[in-house]
């Protein structure tokens, strides 16, 4: 596969990037690795938009012009943000070039070459260890929401988790393909998301609801993302919905939409974290903390000593099964063990 005629060992015209692989597939778009001044780069070539070529005319010419353009305006105010406020070593691994070669736009970021942790593995590490994490990450967070930043596409494959030589787990964030500037998102079909882990009011705007609007999009979806996230790293699973199987495919977002339970694992989570998560997942979207705030109660959390182990299971002890109702209005079922 290839891309504009770039193949393994081609030049990408006009810049230092060596294509060193031939691209392959993704889910938007095609993907490779290039080389540059001794560094390896990953290669985003975008599925869309593309930049209309000298056989398309009229008005049509001038729609796909105007989308295009704006395309290029967003990833070019992103990237003069994450130059101007970042480090590239640190733990945003922020795409350092955006180029339109030409129909086709492409974006290079630094290739990260560590080991990074599956969900299983984290979920497996001890509680102080995956708290310290929830910490980590939400740092990180902080610093894209401060610039306004909406990374859009959080989940734990975008999050490159690995143990440091101090035995703590630290946490990178990657893959910036379809983030945007809060309240001025992409048009829907470019945004990048991933449904699993998708804001109630971003399923919302992807399916053009008429009491959406472009200001809701803030960085309020990621917190929502986090949640998810947060529930993940330390339970090994997502929150889940009200009458569904546990191997079914669950999407939150719409569940709230839909005014479903949503059930938290308490008993593992304890009360203070769970009641964190539950203002993460919040359907009203201006109900949910900022990054800031999170990482503030996580702190409290610390310091108090409030967060809880996970208690060993008593197979004499059935759980109880209660019921609460946030100030949104939506329900959460929340399963916690008898004492």
């Amino acid at each position: 596969m290839h891309v504009e005629g770039l193949k393994n060992g081609d030049y990408v015209p006009d810049t230092p990037y060596k294509i060193i692989n031939n691209f392959q597939g993704s889910a938007n778009g095609q993907y490779s690795f290039a080389e540059k001044e001794g560094k390896k780069y990953f290669v985003k070539a975008f599925i869309k938009p593309k930049y209309p070529s000298d056989l398309i005319s009229g008005q049509l010419r001038e729609d796909k012009i105007k989308s295009s353009n704006a395309f290029e305006l967003q990833h070019e105010r992103l990237l003069e943000i994450f130059r101007d406020n970042f480090l590239e070593e640190g733990q945003i691994v922020y795409p350092v070039d955006f180029i339109r070669y030409h129909c086709t736009f492409m974006q290079f970021s630094p290739h990260v070459e560590i080991f990074s942790k599956n969900l299983k593995n984290i979920s497996s590490e001890s509680f102080e260890k995956k708290f310290l994490l929830l910490k980590t990450l939400t740092n990180a967070i902080s610093m894209l929401h401060n610039n306004r930043v909406v990374h859009s596409d959080l989940k734990p494959d975008n999050i490159l988790v690995k143990e440091t030589y101090a035995k703590v787990l630290s946490a990178k964030i990657i893959d910036f393909d379809g983030s945007y500037i809060s309240e001025d998102p992409h048009p829907k079909d470019f945004l990048h998301f991933d449904q699993s882990y998708m804001a109630p009011e971003l399923s919302l705007y992807n399916q053009d609801d008429e009491n959406i609007e472009k200001s809701m999009m803030t960085d309020k979806t990621d917190i929502f993302s986090l949640g998810i996230i947060f529930h993940e790293y330390i339970t090994g699973k997502r929150p889940l919905i009200s009458g569904k199987e546990h191997n079914d495919i669950q999407y939150i977002g719409d569940a709230l939409n839909s005014d479903c339970e949503v059930i938290l694992s308490t008993d593992i989570l304890g009360e203070k974290l769970s009641g964190l998560i539950r203002s993460m997942i919040a359907r009203d979207y201006t109900k949910r903390p900022s990054a800031t705030d999170i990482l503030g109660e996580l702190n409290a959390m610390a310091i108090a000593k409030s967060f809880d182990e996970s208690p060993i299971p008593s197979a004499k002890k059935e759980p109880t099964i209660t019921t609460d109702k946030l100030s949104t209005g939506q329900k959460f079922t929340i399963i916690t063990k008898k004492k």
